[in-house]
């Protein structure tokens, strides 16, 4: 998405937008969801943001467009693609570590059988063999009603699965506690991606 405008038009539609914004906000209206039209108003031609403080405020009082959500970040496009690759290879790395633990290893693996139980309870997921020969009964947790994660073989429920896996390999002190898939959800669903969400899951249970 890299769609320009010109110095003079920019400013105009973002003089415009925060017009009827503040106009908006003393009468008490709720605004419409910041739009990708809006969004590259505040953009300068390296995709940086330019007036952080109003693009917050705005959001604030009108919110985000869902497309848009993962694309807030106060750096250019390319810093964005590059940050993007070396996490991606961090993140296949420590995923690694699980999914080449064999039927063998797993059955000798009891911390490894625990929280892979615990986990599948929370999002009801049907495992490969050898994970199911060790993991026990199913219960409905309330994402599987959202149909972002509801049916069969859903490969979102799969992704949530496998970055709340790999998150008790990436702090193995602290594991998985019941709740953390309702954390996990909303950013698997915002951001799309496995290896973007497990990142801002971990800046999460950091902050």
């Amino acid at each position: 998405m890299k769609l320009m405008l010109t110095r003079k038009k920019r400013r105009r539609i973002l003089f415009e937008s925060l017009k009827l914004s503040v106009y908006k906000m003393k009468h008490k209206q709720l605004l419409e969801n910041l739009n990708t039209l809006e969004w590259i108003v505040f953009l300068d031609s390296e995709r940086r943001i330019m007036d952080s403080k109003a693009l917050r405020k705005r959001i604030f009082y009108g919110g985000v467009e869902h497309g848009l959500r993962k694309e807030a970040y106060d750096s250019t496009f390319a810093e964005q693609e590059y940050l993007a690759t070396v996490k991606r290879s961090e993140y296949e790395i420590i995923k690694s570590q699980w999914q080449n633990i064999s039927a063998t290893q797993a059955r000798w693996f009891t911390k490894f059988r625990e929280r892979g139980g615990l986990i599948e309870k929370d999002i009801v997921m049907v495992l490969p063999i050898h994970f199911s020969e060790s993991f026990n009964s199913f219960s409905v947790r309330s994402d599987r009603s959202v149909s972002y994660f509801d049916g069969d073989d859903n490969p979102h429920v799969g992704c949530l699965l496998d970055v709340l896996l790999t998150y008790s390999f990436y702090n193995f002190d602290l594991g998985y506690c019941q709740g953390m898939s309702d954390f996990l959800s909303p950013i698997l669903f915002v951001m799309e991606d496995d290896s973007e969400s497990f990142w801002c899951f971990v800046a999460h249970l950091l902050s």
